[in-house]
């Protein structure tokens, strides 16, 4: 993945861009199961991640770090990448924070669940 030298937020739009096209390409796969789930830990928090191949791309999530600085940035970051790959791949994704509070940790679960929900809708489906 390589992104052009921007901004710092308009760097992220773009590598959640590049990412979900690439992970869009996959789940275009024939024999793709195009959908995924997963509940995942990082220390205390606890994250869960669901998605499917959409005609109408949505990210939803119950995650707030707008208030909080992610690599030095005063916006959320993360959910602004996470939507970008949901717009590119054409994914219906939902991320629910089950439990947690420290920022790292959660940021963890987060992205080791859709990871892995990630990785469930491009499998192929077996038969």
């Amino acid at each position: 993945l390589e992104v052009a030298p921007q901004s710092a937020d308009e760097e992220v739009s773009a590598a959640g861009r590049g990412f979900g096209e690439a992970v869009g390409e996959l789940l275009g796969a024939g024999g793709a199961a195009g959908r995924g789930w997963s509940i995942l830990p990082s220390d205390e928090a606890l994250a869960s991640a669901s998605l499917e191949r959409a005609e109408q791309p949505l990210f939803v999530s119950n995650v707030d770090f707008s208030d909080q600085r992610v690599a030095g940035l005063a916006t959320d970051v993360a959910s602004r990448f996470l939507q970008e790959v949901a717009g590119a791949a054409g994914l219906n994704l939902h991320v629910r924070l089950l439990e947690g509070q420290d920022p790292q940790h959660v940021l963890v679960a987060i992205f080791k669940a859709v990871g892995a929900a990630l990785g469930r809708a491009c499998r192929k489906e077996h038969s």
